[in-house]
């Protein structure tokens, strides 16, 4: 969790570690009254926890915050983020972050000739980014290079990765160490998730007109790109020809209000 000034910019540290954990607490003094003392709600039949600043709508107990509300249907907490609903997993205060099921935001199968899935995922207007210190990108394939595209007009690219097989007998489930999965560290302060994707064939051939070390029967195989918790994903062999769903993804989140001077010197309670 990060706490920001009126203009949405990060206070500045101090070197000195004493001062910076009395900021923390007067910072906790004043934007965070109620997160330990108050009860947090659960949605019924749900025993996730949702503590403030996160908000069940029609729950007068609980300060509001814009960008925190859940909703609750019949299987637990959602949250909505852009245009689509995500299920609520877990929230952590201590940490400042939420939990959600993601789901993958490419996804193309060549042997089939069908279209490409691009889902992008867009958290502008939200007091969410996509964790970097929680989550890998992620890249499924035997043909797959994905970048990360920067909605910065100075820079083209913020990461990615490559993913190839030389041979089917060279998958090896259980690691992504970029021969049928690859990951990448996420960018700080992601909040746009959108790709470019490329055929390592078609590069190879239009670059030396030979393919390589890269299996003709590569793009036998879908290719698909995520976000995932680091944590809950394991990369398998069977993965490069089926769909993944419930991808679990790790969102920090920040608070607006108020400004830095205020909050240097807002008392201790």
């Amino acid at each position: 969790m990060k706490i920001l000034g009126a203009q949405g910019n990060p206070c500045a540290t101090t070197p000195h570690i004493f001062l910076v954990q009395l900021l923390l607490l007067c910072l906790c003094s004043l934007f965070c009254t109620g997160f330990s003392q108050s009860n947090p709600t659960k949605c019924p039949g749900s025993s996730i926890d949702i503590p403030s600043p996160f908000n069940i709508p029609g729950n007068s107990s609980i300060s509001r915050n814009p960008g925190f509300d859940i909703s609750c249907d019949s299987t637990g907490p959602m949250i909505s983020l852009g245009r689509k609903q995500y299920r609520v997993l877990g929230i952590s205060l201590l940490q400042g972050y939420v939990r959600v099921t993601g789901h993958t935001v490419y996804t193309q199968c060549q042997q089939n000739a069908g279209p490409v899935t691009t889902n992008f995922i867009d958290l502008r207007g939200t007091p969410f980014t996509f964790s970097p210190t929680l989550n890998k990108f992620t890249v499924v394939g035997c043909d797959s290079m994905a970048m990360i595209q920067s909605p910065d007009v100075t820079s083209r690219y913020r990461g990615g990765c490559v993913s190839f097989c030389a041979s089917e007998g060279s998958i090896t489930s259980g690691t992504c160490s970029g021969v049928g999965c690859c990951q990448a560290s996420v960018p700080e302060e992601l909040k746009v998730l959108k790709l470019e994707f490329t055929s390592i064939r078609s590069q190879l051939l239009q670059s030396s007109g030979s393919l390589g070390n890269i299996s003709k029967s590569s793009s036998a195989w879908c290719s698909k790109a995520f976000i995932v918790d680091q944590g809950s994903y394991v990369f398998s062999r069977d993965h490069l020809d089926r769909n993944l769903t419930n991808l679990p993804m790790v969102l920090d989140w920040s608070i607006s209000g108020g400004n830095c001077s205020e909050a240097r010197s807002a008392p201790q309670t």
